[in-house]
C-alpha cells in the first residue's frame, strides 16, 4: 500500500539533495520512500558512484563529481563540501528537499523556492562526535585538524540557517539542532520502517545461539566494543556489513578469537538473509549512539529484541524490558553484562513486532506528505 501524493503538488519540479551517493545505509530507505512519492524528483549530490550505490539507479542523478575514484575517497573532499553544494544550480526547481547529515543543507535557493531539510543529524564529526573523530587522527597532525574543524563548524552553522524548514528524524536530533545550530526543528518525523521480505537461510547459518549486529563498519558505531564484549562473555556474534574499518575489526577479532569460534563476519547480506538472522538471533546489539537507527526498527519488526544505547534516538521508540534492554555507557563490561541478561529473558516476539508496526512506511508517507503540502501552501500564499 502506498499513500498517494496530492495532485496539486504533482506538477512541481523537485530536487532531492543528498550529501553523497556512493554507499548503502539507513538514509537510503528515506530516499527510496521519497522516490515512491515523488517519481518526478531528481537526485542532486556531491559525488556519485553507481557501483557503490546501486539503489540510486532508479533516479536521475545530477552529481557535481561523477568520478568513481573520488567518490570512494569522499573524505578527501570534506573540507570542500560547503563550496561544492553552494555551486549546485537549482534555478529550475520549485521545491528543494535536502536529506542530510552534512553539507547538503547548504544549497542556495531563491525566495520563490521552498527548501525543506530532513535533518539526519547535525554534522557528526563537527559537533556531537567531534572529540571522538579527532582522536582517530594521528597525534602529529591533530594540531592542524583542530583549527580546520573550527573553521568548518563556522561554515556548518551558516549552512544550517539556509533551509526554510527543518524536519528532524528524532527528538535527539531536534535537541542537537537547537544546541548546535540555534534552530528549533519544525517537525519530528521518525524514518520509515520498510518491510523485510520472507526470510531465507543465509550462506552462514550459526549452529549455536548467537547475537547479531549489522551496518556500516565505521568508527562511531563501536563494533570494537561489541567484539570485545562477545569474546569476554564467550557469546557467538554475527556481524553483517562492510566499511572502512572492516580490516581493523577483523584483525581485532582474530586477536581475541584466534580460532574463529565466536566472531563471524558475513559481509553485506540481502534482505531475506537479514530477516533470517533477526528471526533467529537472541538479540540484535547496537553499542553506538545513533541519531535514530532504522536497524533497530528492522530488528523489532522481526520480533528480535534489541540491545540499545539509552542515548540513541531509537530508544525513543523501543520500550525498555519489553522490546529489549537499554544501557547507558559505552564500556565493554556493560555491554557484556547486558548481553548476558538478554540471553536469559523470555521475549514476547509478537509484542515487539506490534510496537515496530506503528512506524510502517504508510504512516511515514502520510506524515511527510501532510507536512510538505502544508508548508508548500503557506509558502505560496506568502509569495502572493
Amino acid at each position: 500500500m502506498q499513500y498517494q501524493f496530492p495532485a496539486k503538488l504533482a506538477d512541481l519540479k523537485i530536487a532531492v539533495i543528498y550529501d553523497r551517493v556512493n554507499s548503502r545505509g539507513g538514509a537510503e530507505q528515506i530516499l527510496k520512500q521519497i522516490k515512491k512519492l515523488l517519481p518526478q524528483a531528481e537526485l542532486v549530490t556531491s559525488v556519485y558512484d553507481p557501483v557503490g550505490a546501486p539503489w540510486a539507479k532508479s533516479w536521475s542523478v545530477n552529481a557535481v563529481v561523477n568520478n568513481s575514484f573520488l567518490a570512494s575517497k569522499h573524505r578527501w573532499l570534506g573540507w570542500l563540501m560547503p563550496w561544492i553544494f553552494e555551486s549546485v544550480e537549482l534555478e529550475k526547481y520549485d521545491l528543494v528537499i535536502s536529506v542530510t547529515s552534512e553539507a547538503a543543507k547548504g544549497v542556495i535557493t531563491k525566495p520563490e523556492q521552498l527548501h525543506l531539510c530532513y535533518l539526519l543529524t547535525p554534522t557528526r564529526y563537527l559537533w556531537s562526535h567531534r572529540n571522538f573523530y579527532l582522536q582517530q587522527i594521528p597525534n602529529f597532525i591533530r594540531w592542524l585538524a583542530k583549527p580546520i574543524f573550527k573553521y568548518l563548524q563556522t561554515w556548518d552553522y551558516l549552512l544550517a540557517q539556509r533551509p526554510d524548514k527543518i524536519i528532524a528524524i528524532s527528538n535527539l536530533v531536534a535537541r542537537r539542532c537547537l544546541k548546535y545550530y540555534g534552530r528549533q526543528s519544525d517537525k519530528v518525523i521518525y524514518p520509515p520502517l520498510v518491510s523485510l521480505p520472507v526470510s531465507q537461510e543465509p550462506r552462514y547459518k550459526p549452529t549455536q545461539p548467537f547475537f547479531f549486529t549489522w551496518g556500516r563498519l565505521v568508527a562511531y558505531k563501536r563494533f570494537d566494543l561489541l567484539i570485545k564484549a562477545a569474546c569476554q562473555g564467550k557469546f557467538n556474534l554475527v556481524i553483517a556489513g562492510d566499511g572502512p574499518l572492516a580490516g581493523r575489526l577483523r584483525q581485532l577479532a582474530n586477536q581475541l578469537d584466534p580460532q574463529g569460534r565466536l566472531i563471524k563476519f558475513v559481509g553485506w547480506i540481502d534482505q531475506a538473509s537479514l530477516a533470517w538472522y533477526l528471526q533467529n538471533a537472541q538479540a540484535a546489539v547496537f553499542p553506538q549512539v545513533e541519531d535514530f537507527g532504522l536497524v533497530v526498527l528492522e530488528a523489532m519488526s522481526q520480533g528480535c529484541p534489541v540491545i540499545v544505547n539509552k542515548s540513541s534516538g531509537a530508544a525513543e521508540i523501543a520500550r525498555p524490558n519489553i522490546d529489549g534492554l537499554f544501557f547507558e555507557d559505552q564500556k565493554t563490561a556493560t555491554i557484556r553484562q547486558i548481553m548476558s541478561l538478554a540471553s536469559q529473558v523470555r521475549w514476547h516476539k509478537l509484542d515487539i513486532k506490534r510496537q515496530a508496526s506503528q512506524y510502517a512506511e504508510v504512516a511515514w508517507q502520510k506524515q511527510f506528505i501532510k507536512f510538505v503540502e502544508s508548508e508548500w501552501q503557506k509558502h505560496r500564499k506568502g509569495m502572493r
